[in-house]
């Protein structure tokens, strides 16, 4: 009987997405502050004019 001994691995490079996903928490943040800490309303608005979120 042949015992056969190995492996198989497969990486990625995922530093491009991690910095991207960190950029979005980013905005994230910082938006999310502005709507809680603002006293005024604020509204968000897409191009052809429909509420987005306030």
């Amino acid at each position: 009987m042949e015992k056969k001994i190995g492996f198989y691995s497969l990486t990625r490079d995922i530093t491009e997405r991690k910095n991207w996903e960190q950029k979005l928490s980013e905005s994230e943040e910082k938006y999310r502050h502005l709507f809680e800490s603002c006293p005024y309303s604020i509204g968000l608005l897409d191009l052809k004019g429909n509420l987005i979120d306030c």
